[in-house]
């Protein structure tokens, strides 16, 4: 008999039915009105970053980041109304402007803020539950210890509820000095040169050679599950971090085809083999093994896990395979990913390959073969942004 507990137990079938319009506990108000509020990054808590996210208008907002000394600025806030995170996670994803190379993600437990600003790129990190955050904190301290770093800047610093007594305080936000994390820790990684095979497979296109494309009037979504692999330990916010990444990217091609609707669903799944592209065969094997899952096989799937699947491995995922019209299906739109706060946009780059974006050498582009600093978050190559256009594309 198949083991097909844990999407029974979690009800696999309800996510996917489940209207994606669906706000959770969190109610977003109706407030169009342009409100100026301000953030204090010194003493930032879950509790600020949330009052400055629950009533984002349609419009925007603007938000005033303050450093706690003398410096502030300006960063205007939207909500991604187009994407949807679901089943272990209910975040909802926030970003600047482009200018602002900022972005916000607010989940029941969990609100997080990612900056770059004057070359530093600053993440905070801030759970609503004490014990959490403790824990959270503790992990990323052992994860990057400052000694590693290549400055006498820490890599890793506390932010204290400053209502509690001094000689306890609890930790209200751990701040990650991203910069300085990825320059001490990332020596060790190979580049990604091979993270993408061929399928062995013909292309299922339209037979016609009179191919019309259509805007719809609204966006078809498509479903991204991602399954954490059985054993894995890894933190929701490490985890929507990389699912904002993948849609930043898509969205900035084009958001008229498709939206992205993520499925974060615990699993009794562990990729089998002796490297990553027999634990990618063993992946969909898995999948199509399951017939339940059999109508959804031309919706993209990852395996989540934490660290590299193999040396140098953070990620792989068949080539060129998701189509908006005209699907393979059997599961081709599948990868493997690692979730890790050194590696950002490792499931948006995967993700690129299923939609047929290949490897560049420009060191600004997601795309870039080496991950030994950080990747740029879109996809500058014009051959691969037309690849991606032509498949999420609406064709008669």
């Amino acid at each position: 008999m198949k083991k097909i507990l844990f999407f029974k137990v979690l009800g696999l079938a309800a996510l996917f039915t489940a209207c994606s319009s669906e706000e959770g506990e969190m109610k977003i108000l109706s407030n169009d009105s342009d409100v100026t509020n301000e953030l204090n990054l010194q003493t930032l808590n879950y509790e600020h970053i949330a009052s400055m996210l629950t009533d984002v208008p349609h419009s925007g907002k603007s938000i005033i980041l303050n450093d706690g000394n003398t410096k502030t600025w300006e960063i205007k806030v939207s909500r991604d109304e187009k994407t949807t995170i679901s089943g272990l996670d209910d975040a909802i994803l926030y970003s600047g402007r482009s200018k602002d190379s900022t972005f916000l993600t607010l989940a029941s437990d969990y609100a997080t803020l990612r900056l770059t600003h004057n070359g530093q790129s600053i993440n905070y990190v801030a759970y609503k539950d004490k014990d959490k955050m403790e824990e959270v904190a503790r992990f990323y301290t052992k994860e990057f210890a400052s000694t590693r770093a290549l400055s006498n800047v820490n890599n890793v610093t506390y932010i204290y509820n400053e209502s509690t007594r001094a000689a306890n305080k609890d930790i209200a936000c751990v701040v990650l000095n991203m910069g300085e994390i990825i320059e001490a820790y990332r020596s060790e990684y190979e580049d990604s040169s091979s993270d993408c095979i061929m399928p062995k497979i013909s292309k299922k296109m339209n037979e016609s050679s009179h191919i019309v494309t259509r805007t719809p009037a609204e966006p078809k979504s498509v479903y991204v599950v991602c399954l954490i692999e059985q054993g894995a330990q890894l933190l929701p916010n490490e985890v929507s971090w990389q699912m904002q990444d993948a849609a930043e990217a898509l969205y900035d091609i084009s958001d008229d085809y498709i939206k992205l609707d993520f499925k974060l669903l615990q699993s009794d799944f562990v990729a089998t083999g002796d490297n990553a592209d027999d634990k990618l065969e063993s992946f969909r094997a898995k999948l199509l093994s399951i017939e339940e899952l059999a109508p959804y096989d031309d919706q993209m799937f990852y395996l989540l896990h934490y660290g590299m699947w193999e040396s140098g491995i953070l990620g792989k995922a068949w080539l060129d395979t998701y189509r908006a019209t005209n699907a393979r299906g059997e599961f081709w739109a599948s990868g493997l990913s690692a979730v890790t706060a050194i590696y950002p946009g490792v499931l948006a780059h995967e993700m690129g390959h299923n939609l047929g974006a290949t490897h560049v050498a420009d060191a600004e582009d997601l795309m870039r073969e080496t991950a030994h600093t950080i990747r740029g978050y879109k996809h500058l190559d014009e051959y691969n942004r037309y690849t991606i256009l032509r498949n999420i594309t609406w064709e008669e």
